[in-house]
């Protein structure tokens, strides 16, 4: 089971923003501080807009949060997510939620940014972060990139997919009520490819009332991405999965140098007297 906070089951929805081509920005992600861990709280900060008007992310935020998208006007994958952008601001703003467009790239000046924002008919904010001071203190280095936050500035949510250089062919010609046919198929092979990655990996565990508590700390040292990481609590070493166990988070990704703690919670009767123990495993992790 995987706790899911409400900003982030409405906003996810409709937010299929995708973390896939490097922002050209000339940094190394290796070298990029960890990005903040879910319930961080967010600081505000100051950024000007195409325009050269400042403004802060309180001022832009919503009442009920704000969706902040690192966004490029060069990034075939960020333009290939345009329309969805601009739709999710819509759909949402009259929830309480802003969607708020921060273009970090060094190459992609504010007048190009601007008219980019005119040309796709972007209606919602667009800042420039000229030096990557907003893109380094979340750790962003993709276009798109995303990061829910609630009203109070804590992260709820972030998004990564893991998307197809290739897209899909549909049929729709032979499309009827039951199933829609597929001519050629996206292209996932490059998964095959990715490197065997070892990650460091630290836990413990607390008991609370009648619950146990363990917190799970997962670090990326390589030079490549972490696919698709399982969690899992066991009941000592070897011994069967502790269900049901509710996860602060599962089934995650970890950039290079990424750092993130995973909470997760569950019945101490259900260890049978055993010691917990976590077991970690994912796409390409040893």
């Amino acid at each position: 089971m995987k706790k899911q906070y409400a900003i982030s089951l409405f906003v996810g929805s409709l937010l299929i923003v995708a973390l896939a081509a490097i922002a050209g920005s000339g940094r190394n992600a290796a070298d990029l501080p960890a990005p903040p861990a879910i319930g961080a709280m967010i600081d505000d900060f100051k950024l000007p807009d195409a325009d050269g008007a400042q403004h802060t992310l309180n001022s832009l935020k919503g009442k009920n949060g704000a969706v902040i998208i690192f966004i490029a006007t060069r990034c075939p994958v960020s333009n290939g997510y345009n329309e969805r952008m601009e739709k999710l601001a819509q759909d949402y703003q009259s929830k309480g939620i802003n969607v708020i467009g921060i273009n970090s790239n060094s190459t992609e000046p504010a007048s190009e940014v601007k008219s980019h924002a005119a040309e796709k008919h972007l209606t919602f904010a667009i800042l420039k972060d000229d030096g990557n001071k907003i893109a380094d203190r979340l750790g962003a280095n993709h276009t798109p990139e995303s990061y829910v936050i609630d009203a109070s500035g804590k992260l709820v949510g972030s998004n990564f997919y893991w998307l197809s250089s290739k897209n899909e062919t549909i049929d729709w010609a032979k499309s009827n009520w039951y199933v829609t046919p597929t001519e050629t198929y996206a292209d996932y092979t490059a998964l095959a490819q990715l490197p065997k990655v070892k990650l460091n990996v630290s836990s413990r565990s607390e008991s609370k009332g009648n619950q146990s508590v363990t917190r799970v700390t997962l670090e990326n040292p390589s030079k490549s991405v972490a696919f698709f990481v399982r969690l899992k609590v066991n009941k000592g070493k070897g011994g069967e999965e502790i269900l049901p166990a509710v996860w602060q988070d599962n089934y995650v990704s970890l950039l290079p140098g990424e750092k993130r703690e995973i909470v997760a919670t569950y019945r101490i009767a259900d260890l049978g007297g055993a010691k917990p123990d976590v077991e970690v495993n994912g796409w390409n992790v040893e």
